[in-house]
């Protein structure tokens, strides 16, 4: 049997929380506004440019959703985005991170790994994808190489627009 939604098992959902991602800054504008511990000079815009299909400040609303075993990428992603068909959420991209990471990491946010699932880059035939990691009330942005698997209880962060 294939891997599909169906394996999703106990989806997690915790409270709403709301953010800006303010689509005036430039990509080092954004990344440097955020509280992180940046262990990755590979962040960089060319692997992870940010769209700027939209202008201004756009407000979002957020959760996070965890499963309890190993998920692979796009079995969350198709997860994400099937959770809510009358409001659907979206993966995030990379200027979602970086506007999640002005939060402090207290409450719903502390302990987590959370990854970015639409913030992704083949860089010299290897795949690497952005996950946030938070201790001592400070993001971790970290540029891993994409897992096969995300481990089980990984946080993913989903997102939409506040209309």
């Amino acid at each position: 049997m294939g891997v599909g939604v169906s394996r999703i098992i106990r989806v997690s959902v915790p409270e709403i929380f709301y953010f800006s991602v303010d689509y005036g800054k430039q990509f080092d504008e954004m990344r440097s506004s955020g509280i992180f511990l940046l262990t990755d000079d590979g962040i960089v815009e060319q692997h992870f440019p940010i769209s700027y299909q939209k202008k201004g400040i756009i407000p979002y609303e957020a959760t996070y959703l965890s499963w309890s075993s190993p998920m692979p990428s796009f079995v969350a992603a198709r997860g994400i985005i099937q959770k809510d068909p009358e409001r659907p959420w979206s993966l995030p991209r990379i200027e979602h991170a970086f506007s999640l990471g002005t939060i402090m990491p207290e409450g719903i946010h502390s302990q987590r790994s959370v990854a970015i699932l639409d913030a992704h880059a083949t860089v010299d035939s290897e795949h690497y994808a952005v996950r946030m990691d938070c201790s001592e009330k400070v993001w971790k942005l970290i540029r891993p190489k994409r897992p096969e698997k995300w481990d089980a209880f990984t946080s993913f962060l989903a997102v939409r627009e506040i209309a």
